[in-house]
């Protein structure tokens, strides 16, 4: 099972999703805590402004998308939620 740790970022911006983003979301997060190895199949590279590298997932079929980096020690740390940007 892979590590994630969550930002304050994180918290403000999946603090405004709807009741179902919220559970797409939850998906979203459960599968990554299952996955062996970050980041993985579908996501993709993309920078928060106003230049963070990180990695973007898509979060179930929402328009939205859970950004994280991956720390040194192969965790998920997960940024922010939200739109894609």
């Amino acid at each position: 099972m892979a590590a994630l740790r969550y930002t304050q970022r994180y918290f403000r911006s999946a603090h405004h999703l709807s009741e179902s983003e919220r559970h797409a979301l939850a998906r979203t997060l459960r599968a990554m805590e299952d996955a062996d190895v970050f980041p993985g199949e579908g996501d993709a590279q993309t920078l928060l402004p106003p230049s963070q590298p990180v990695w973007r997932r898509r979060v179930g079929d929402s328009d939205r998308y859970l950004y994280f980096v991956v720390a040194d020690d192969g965790a998920a740390v997960v940024v922010a939620v939200g739109g894609l940007l």
